[in-house]
């Protein structure tokens, strides 16, 4: 038999309708033989046994402030030059608990109140606040506002202060 001969047997087969599927079936089934293969290949990764997350115990409110986590102050803050913002510092709410608020008034006369942290103006943020005044870091230098206080006459005493 000749190349031609072979050729022509071929083109013969390969147009009658029952080889094409049957072509087509071996190839689906060595398709799904590979996948097959593949997926047996594979095997779960054992991740282990996850840990629960264990909440410890609360840290009290007063042990983190002594962390430290802002810095501290390197200059003592009573000796501060006293800020010319063009604000007022007209009053002080105390709270042990750190939340004081400081009652500045601008001077366009508009008063707010303050908190540490709060900003005042750009470059202008309050530091802390202490009984008498507040630390303000203008431009990267420590600076205090102060309180005027002023004594109240009560007839024949004088009380110091002027905060109720």
């Amino acid at each position: 038999m000749d190349i031609g001969e072979l050729k022509s047997r071929i083109e013969t087969i390969s147009q009658h309708p029952r080889v094409t599927q049957g072509v087509l079936a071996l190839i689906s089934i060595g398709l799904l033989f590979s996948v097959f293969n593949i997926f047996q290949t594979l095997k779960p990764v054992s991740l282990g046994t996850p840990t629960p997350f264990v909440l410890k115990d609360p840290i009290p409110i007063q042990q983190l402030q002594s962390f430290h986590i802002l810095g501290t102050y390197p200059v003592d803050l009573n000796n501060l030059p006293l800020a010319s913002l063009g604000i007022t510092l007209q009053g002080i709410f105390l709270d042990n608990n750190g939340d004081s608020t400081a009652v500045i008034a601008g001077g366009d006369g508009s008063v707010k109140n303050y908190h540490a942290g709060d900003q005042l103006a750009p470059n202008v943020s309050i530091v802390k606040i202490l009984p008498d005044g507040v630390v303000v870091n203008h431009n990267g230098k420590l600076e205090q506002l102060k309180m005027t206080i002023v004594g109240i006459d009560f007839g024949n005493s004088q009380v110091a202060g002027g905060l109720f």
